[in-house]
């Protein structure tokens, strides 16, 4: 009777909880958004150039230096070719897009994240319209969020200013880069009730 009324005891008695590892959580998480946002980008991209297969802006000079305008002689290879007709859309601003732009809505989930701490704690300036943060804090957290996201649109630019792709290859790219980092975003960090 005695060894029952231990164990009962033991039952009833509330049992510390273990920590959850919540680092290694996140950071397991943030890796396979990453990956999840940079695979999405590169696979639609890659199946779209198959598709479209719209000449680069540099075509000839790709297909062969010697092939210039109707010359009927002209035989060029064919691996040249095809990857002359990769233009549509721009992997690199896809996979820029894809994986800056997920740097930016991490660091725009940190930024509201303060909000609602702030919010909480009544911490500095928390108006009903949200959080505006002055100073030095509000420059940091705005270089946060628009740093990424002016290197992904230097990637692009590069590439028109290069000759490897038009303005609407690197649009189309970038598209489809925000909407990758969006969906992969949104998966692996969904928005808490």
């Amino acid at each position: 009777a005695a060894l029952l009324d231990g164990v009962a005891a033991l039952r009833a008695a509330p049992r510390p909880l273990r920590p959850r590892p919540a680092a290694p959580v996140a950071g397991h998480r943030g890796v396979c958004a990453v990956l999840t946002a940079f695979g999405t980008a590169d696979w639609t991209t890659n199946l779209a150039k198959r598709a479209i297969g719209r000449p680069r802006p540099n075509f000839w000079g790709l297909v062969s230096p010697s092939c210039r305008g109707d010359n009927a002689a002209c035989d060029p290879d064919p691996a040249s070719e095809m990857e002359a007709r990769m233009s549509m859309p721009s992997n690199h601003a896809s996979v820029a897009y894809a994986g800056l732009g997920l740097m930016a809505f991490y660091g725009l989930r940190r930024a509201r994240d303060f909000e609602t701490v702030a919010r909480e704690l009544k911490i500095g300036s928390v108006r009903s319209a949200g959080y505006r943060p002055r100073g030095l804090r509000g420059a940091l957290e705005l270089m946060e969020i628009t740093a990424p996201l002016s290197v992904a649109l230097w990637i692009s630019l590069t590439r028109i200013n290069d000759c490897w792709h038009h303005p609407s290859d690197v649009f189309v790219g970038a598209m489809i880069g925000i909407l990758s980092a969006i969906g992969s975003y949104m998966f692996w960090f969904p928005p808490s009730k």
